[in-house]
């Protein structure tokens, strides 16, 4: 994991999931209920890309 926010009943975790040559961004939006309990969970997937030429001056590459 690389970042984990929220409070309350919505908490939000960032990671990366490194499948050996295969490297997949991960979001995960959990929400709860009053007892702790996962009530919703839902998950986005994206392989990281280069950003197009025209864009690269607005852009700044994270590790």
């Amino acid at each position: 994991m690389r970042r984990v926010v929220g409070s309350g009943r919505v908490w939000v975790l960032e990671g990366v999931n490194d499948y050996g040559d295969d490297v997949w961004h991960v979001a995960l939006i959990l929400e709860f209920d009053d007892e702790g309990r996962v009530v919703r969970d839902t998950r986005y997937y994206a392989r990281p890309i280069e950003p197009p030429e025209w864009r690269a001056a607005w852009v700044e590459q994270l590790d």
